[in-house]
C-alpha cells in the first residue's frame, strides 16, 4: 500500500509508483529512463494507462571523493616502465568525469628503500589519470604505491613484485 493514500491493493501501489530502470554507459556515466504511469481506476475492469511518457534524463556523476587504481601495478623488471592507471571516483562508485586534478603517486610499502622513477604526478582527464613511466629501481617484494589528490580518499594498489633484469653480461 502507499502510505497516506488510502490504496491498499499491491497492483494499485505498483501501478502508482514510478517505474525507473538504470541502463548504464561506460564512456557517458548513467542515464536513466523514467516512467511515470497515471491509471485509471474509474471501471470494475483492469486499468488501462492513460498516461505514460517515458523521458530520458542524463545523470552527472556526484563530485570526486576517492581514488582508485583501475590498472593496478604488476610484478615487472627493475628500471622497467610499470603502467598504471588512477581513477577518481564519487562516493557511489562512479568515476567523476568532472575531475580534472592533479594525482600523484609514491611508493607505500617500500621493502627495500627503492626509488620510484618516471613522472609521479598527472593531471586527470575526464576523471582518469594515466601514469606511463612509473618504475622502481630495486629488486624487492611486497611493494604498493599510494595514489592522493588534496582531500580525496587515497588509493593504496595491491602488492607487487620487482624481478631483477636478465644479466647482460658474464664477469669473472
Amino acid at each position: 500500500s502507499v502510505a497516506g493514500s488510502g490504496v491498499t491493493s499491491p497492483l494499485r501501489a505498483a501501478c502508482q509508483a514510478r517505474s525507473v530502470t538504470r541502463i548504464h554507459t561506460a564512456t557517458s556515466g548513467a542515464r536513466w529512463r523514467v516512467a511515470r504511469l497515471t491509471v485509471d481506476w474509474s471501471s470494475t475492469q483492469a486499468p488501462a494507462f492513460v498516461n505514460a511518457k517515458p523521458t530520458n534524463r542524463n545523470i552527472t556523476p556526484a563530485a570526486a571523493s576517492q581514488l582508485v587504481f583501475t590498472t593496478p601495478p604488476v610484478t615487472s623488471v627493475a628500471g622497467v616502465a610499470i603502467p598504471v592507471t588512477v581513477t577518481a571516483r564519487d562516493a557511489f562508485g562512479n568515476t567523476a568525469t568532472g575531475f580534472t586534478g592533479s594525482v600523484t603517486v609514491a611508493i607505500g610499502t617500500n621493502p627495500t628503500g627503492a626509488v620510484l622513477g618516471g613522472t609521479t604526478s598527472q593531471a586527470a582527464v575526464a576523471g582518469v589519470a594515466t601514469f606511463t613511466s612509473l618504475s622502481i629501481d630495486t629488486v624487492g617484494t611486497g611493494y604498493t604505491l599510494v595514489a592522493t589528490s588534496g582531500a580525496l580518499t587515497q588509493a593504496t594498489s595491491s602488492p607487487f613484485n620487482i624481478t631483477p633484469a636478465a644479466a647482460s653480461q658474464l664477469v669473472f
